[in-house]
């Protein structure tokens, strides 16, 4: 059952990237969306850096999802200990999301998005 709520993160960065990306925010607000000092600069910052950061968080998401299905299928198949599968997800999670916002921020700097 622990290994099962590996997925959960999985899931919910895949629905978090698809909301940004398709769904994105129209306005700027205080409550949802890519916050950061680049995306907020104005409306069309907003609307790219959001759209960027689902996009990739989307494709991070689907990937993640597989990695972690492959780390609960190898605990049950090599006898993984819980621990060591956990904290890899984490490890995974948190240096993928330091990437996704640093490549968000390069792209907004770098399109002119931030004028």
């Amino acid at each position: 059952m622990e290994l099962i709520l590996l997925l959960i993160a999985p899931i919910l960065f895949t629905i978090g990237g698809i909301i940004l990306a398709f769904f994105t925010p129209k306005n700027i607000n205080s409550i949802f969306g890519y916050k950061t000092g680049q995306s907020q600069k104005n409306q069309l910052s907003w609307i790219a850096g959001n759209k960027y950061f689902g996009k990739l968080l989307l494709k991070f998401g689907i990937t993640y999802f597989i990695i972690c299905c492959i780390l609960v299928i190898l605990s049950y198949v090599n006898d993984i200990s819980l621990i060591f599968i956990t904290l890899s997800s984490y490890v995974i999670e948190i240096i993928t999301l330091i990437i996704l916002i640093c490549k968000t921020e390069k792209y907004l700097r770098l399109n002119n998005h931030n004028s």
